[in-house]
């Protein structure tokens, strides 16, 4: 890229006298200058939308955020120093795991059989932290028992406890006939609250004209326990005397709250 300098002072020949050969304006000094011209004017940029072939700047400093030309060394010095491209800037999928800052989660595979993953997320969806947490799978018991009981006899469950089972005697004088109640408490030795009551079987209690001394009856129970429940109360709702014995029950890890 040139820039136009003049080759022939034409002014200064004004002032030379007639008949000097210097006065004259010849037709070669004319074309020097248009030629020095063309090649001036061809060697510069268009102002509207030049196609510049590898132009030079000067680089300016980081910093600088005004509306001066960047140069290719100036983009590259913005980005080092903590600049950044614009989302719309990035094509999709470009960005490989080469260019993702770690986290502080170890690679690994999280979650089995006995354990679940544990994850912390920030606000911004990235995992910041993962361990493996233990499952404490709940399990069934059954346990067998021998516990006599009459009437107004109070019972303990046994933890998590949520099924109890038994037999009840039911003895008839003239046509009395009875039943057996299971009160079911939230507290022990059948205190607290009266959680529900469970009207089990019973011997003739409509008391009928065909009870007699002899007469006798045994029914099984089964109860489904509330998960508070913490104690039982069995009760003769009506009738003459009443026996019977506690058998069996089944536990549910983590069943009672």
């Amino acid at each position: 890229m040139s820039s136009y300098t003049k080759s022939t002072d034409f002014a200064s020949k004004d002032s030379l006298l007639t008949g000097n050969p210097l006065k004259t304006v010849k037709g070669t000094e004319i074309d020097d200058e248009f030629n020095s011209i063309q090649t001036a004017v061809n060697s510069k940029a268009d102002l509207n939308a030049p196609a510049l072939v590898n132009p030079t700047a000067t680089t300016q400093a980081a910093s600088d955020d005004s509306t001066k030309v960047a140069t290719t060394a100036h983009v590259k010095d913005v980005l080092q120093t903590g600049g950044h491209i614009a989302t719309a800037g990035i094509a999709n999928d470009a960005v490989t795991a080469d260019k993702l800052a770690d986290t502080a989660v170890t690679a690994d595979t999280y979650g089995s059989a006995s354990n679940v993953p544990q994850i912390t997320v920030d606000a911004q969806g990235r995992l910041t932290n993962a361990t493996n947490v233990a499952v404490t799978l709940p399990t069934m018991t059954f346990a067998s028992l021998s516990t006599s009981f009459g009437n107004g006899t109070t019972y303990d469950l046994v933890t998590d406890t949520y099924i109890l089972s038994g037999t009840a005697l039911f003895s008839g004088i003239g046509s009395a006939g009875g039943r057996l109640n299971v009160q079911v408490y939230d507290s022990t030795s059948g205190t607290g609250t009266l959680l529900q009551t469970f009207i089990c079987g019973g011997f003739n209690e409509l008391n009928g004209t065909d009870g007699g001394s002899g007469l006798s009856g045994r029914d099984s129970f089964t109860v489904l326990l509330p998960p508070t429940a913490r104690s039982i109360k069995l009760v003769r709702a009506d009738g003459n005397s009443m026996s019977g014995q506690l058998e069996s029950y089944m536990t549910f890890t983590g069943y009672h709250t």
